[in-house]
């Protein structure tokens, strides 16, 4: 009854995004964010210790108002999504310099004699907006997530979102044997790296100012396939339009004496490190409400 529920509230607020008027949605959704933040009460803390951890040189008073903003932020993303799915947003005239983006990622393909591609980024701006891209400018890409716990929402929403451009959606337990597949097929796999993952795949790796739970598994793919890692992000201006960020030349401090356990341990911390300089220029552009430490 519950999913029923959370079903038919989702569809009548995709009737109400399709009625209002875009400015007014933003106006609304930032609203709600913000009563979230004052009534949540655990979900703030969460995003205040977080915030603490990164940022331990910051006041209290600049970590809240850090807070708010990052809120804020996840509001407008939030608007965004629902006007993609409501095909209200025409992600052309959002995003600046597609074409340079699309002419440097294509030189990139062409260039990788390996054939395949690892998309790595987080949760950082509008990463849904970037997904989108990609398919529509000629690279479809195998998109890596975790099943809904709703599942009528997602075989009936999130799913054809994510593939309504030309992308595979895969979830997170049927994963591995599906991204070698892809990568010996020379597809594109693009996964979001900066959330906590503490079972046998993860390993400690420092982000900020702490060790946090993270994937290893790029790292064991890199060792066994050689695919090319390139980290993209979709950063949000004062304009509210987006500039994408690529970095292709990621470098791995590792020789033929490395042993694997320490080359793991160099390719997880790398990119950490990428994650963490990407969330240092706009830090409240960042998930920052997910427990990405596993705070007790």
């Amino acid at each position: 009854m519950k999913n029923y529920i959370e079903y038919k509230l989702l569809m009548f607020l995709l009737f109400v995004v399709k009625k209002i008027s875009i400015t007014s949605l933003y106006k609304l959704m930032e609203k709600i964010s913000l009563l979230i933040y004052k009534y949540e009460k655990r979900r703030k803390k969460i995003t205040l210790s977080n915030l603490k951890i990164a940022f331990p040189n910051k006041t209290q008073k600049e970590i809240e108002e850090l807070s708010i903003e990052a809120y804020i932020s996840l509001s407008k993303t939030i608007t965004e999504i629902l006007l993609l799915f409501t095909n209200r947003l025409n992600i052309f005239d959002y995003i600046e310099d597609i074409e340079v983006f699309r002419l440097d990622f294509d030189k990139i393909k062409k260039e990788n004699k390996n054939g395949i591609i690892i998309i790595i980024t987080g949760h950082y701006s509008n990463w849904e907006m970037l997904a989108q891209l990609m398919p529509q400018i000629g690279f479809p890409m195998i998109g890596i997530g975790r099943e809904g716990n709703n599942k009528l929402i997602e075989k009936n929403y999130t799913t054809p979102f994510r593939e309504m451009n030309g992308n595979k959606n895969i979830y997170k337990n049927q994963a591995m044997s599906k991204i070698i597949k892809g990568l010996k097929n020379n597809e594109i796999i693009g996964l979001l790296i900066d959330q906590k993952q503490t079972d046998k795949n993860s390993i400690l790796s420092k982000l900020f100012n702490k060790k946090a739970p993270t994937t290893n598994s790029i790292a064991l793919l890199k060792l066994k396939y050689n695919p090319k890692i390139v980290s993209i992000f979709i950063e949000r201006n004062q304009k509210g339009k987006y500039r994408i960020k690529m970095e292709s030349n990621i470098g791995y401090n590792i020789s033929n004496k490395t042993s694997k356990k320490d080359s793991i341990q160099i390719i997880t911390d790398k990119h950490n490190n990428i994650i963490e300089s990407q969330v240092k220029l706009k830090p409240e552009q960042w998930f920052w409400m997910h427990n990405r430490w596993n705070l007790k």
